[in-house]
């Protein structure tokens, strides 16, 4: 863990030092290529159930243990390739980070650097914001991120999305699924979307009962603190009400 102290400089306000990914190297190439050989194979199914078969790929493999004095979970890494819903974090959609890839070449042998070569060719014609210049982008007119040299730029258009979070507080993971079948009901040609809903529900399931295993085990550590034991249970209790 090491010392977040927020720093200024000329181009943001305050940033946070990035801290070294929790999971090495190995176990970061062979996630990602997973990742990569389910895109591929779902790539001409319906795109949201390959979202999902992808999103089932990083979580909850991606999370961090918890640092010992938190009182939240989810932290989590952003490999060179994955799916991310802002810019700053990867990228937005199924994203590849193809510099840091090539990085990784320098030092990669055998199976391992096959694996990188075969993602930097292939998110090289399936990254989502690179499909999204091909068709959006002009010679003159229109750039991308802060390119001075055009008048205007696309990427605003593409770097974030946001989430009902009031929605998921308020009527939890049951509600949400009754929800989704009542509406399911009344909008019958959409279908597809309807199953694809609950499948994300049931990730997110799956990703809150591997949160409350990872509480449960450090409330029963024989080194607990009286004060921390009392944020861990009320954390525990948060995590049941979803």
């Amino acid at each position: 863990m090491i010392e977040r102290i927020l720093s200024k400089n000329e181009t943001n306000v305050a940033v946070a030092p990035k801290e070294p990914f929790y999971y090495d190297n190995e176990f970061q190439v062979n996630l990602m290529y997973k990742y990569t050989l389910t895109h591929r194979d779902n790539s001409d199914s319906n795109i949201l159930r390959r979202e999902m078969k992808c999103l089932e790929v990083l979580f909850p493999a991606l999370f961090r243990p918890m640092y010992e004095d938190d009182i939240i979970v989810g932290r989590y890494d952003a490999f060179d390739v994955g799916f991310g819903s802002v810019t700053s974090v990867g990228g937005p959609g199924h994203y590849a980070r193809i510099d840091k890839l090539e990085s990784r070449m320098l030092k990669a042998t055998g199976e391992q650097k096959k694996k990188l070569e075969f993602m930097i060719e292939y998110w090289k014609n399936n990254d989502t914001r690179e499909l999204f210049y091909e068709d959006n982008l002009t010679d003159s007119r229109i750039g991308r991120f802060v390119d001075v040299k055009f008048p205007a730029i696309v990427t605003s258009r593409l770097s974030g999305m946001y989430l009902d979070y009031n929605k998921l507080l308020d009527n939890g993971i049951c509600g949400l699924r009754e929800l989704i079948s009542e509406n399911s009901k009344v909008m019958s040609s959409s279908k597809e979307e309807y199953i694809c809903m609950n499948k994300a529900l049931d990730l997110l399931q799956v990703t809150i009962d591997h949160h409350i295993f990872e509480v449960k085990a450090k409330l029963e550590s024989h080194y607990i603190s009286p004060h921390r034991k009392t944020d861990l249970e009320i954390l525990l209790s948060a995590l049941k009400e979803i």
